[in-house]
């Protein structure tokens, strides 16, 4: 049976366990250590208008979703930052399970619209797609290496 609890900075360690073993396998193929995965879950913690829900299978961490609010003139969004459960449970629903739960706890605090930017493959897209989530035409992602 799932449980789902409000991610903390309590535990930040496991997080980052679930982190390194989901992104530093396919579709990403990472680099994370524990110490980077940290930082950057620390970093996102202290963000303000973070919230973030975990997974517990037992005592077992398996999965989490975390972001931030963000104001527009015109809505209350959250975007989604991270979301990864353990690799060796991928595809027993987990992640559904997780985002569907998350998103329900988001509605109730007047979020009104989800976005996220995910590496575009048929398994990230394909999952994203799944749960009503829509390709923007009309939006790109851009970097520059300095």
């Amino acid at each position: 049976m799932i449980e789902y609890k409000n991610l903390d900075r309590e535990i930040i360690r496991e997080i980052s366990e679930v982190y390194v073993n989901a992104f530093n396998c396919e579709p990403w193929n990472d680099k994370w250590t524990i110490e980077s995965a940290s930082k950057r879950i620390s970093q996102m913690i202290n963000c303000e208008g973070f919230n973030g829900l975990v997974a517990f299978d037992g005592e077992k961490l398996v999965g989490m979703i975390l972001g931030s609010i963000e104001y527009y003139y015109d809505a209350v969004l959250f975007q989604i930052k991270e979301l990864c459960v353990e690799p060796k449970i991928k595809g027993a629903g987990i992640g559904s399970k997780l985002l569907s739960e998350f998103i329900t706890r988001l509605k109730a605090k007047g979020i009104d619209r989800v976005i996220l930017l995910t590496l575009k493959t048929n398994e990230t897209e394909g999952f994203y797609k799944k749960h009503g989530f829509k390709t923007f035409e009309n939006m790109i992602m851009m970097g520059k290496e300095i």
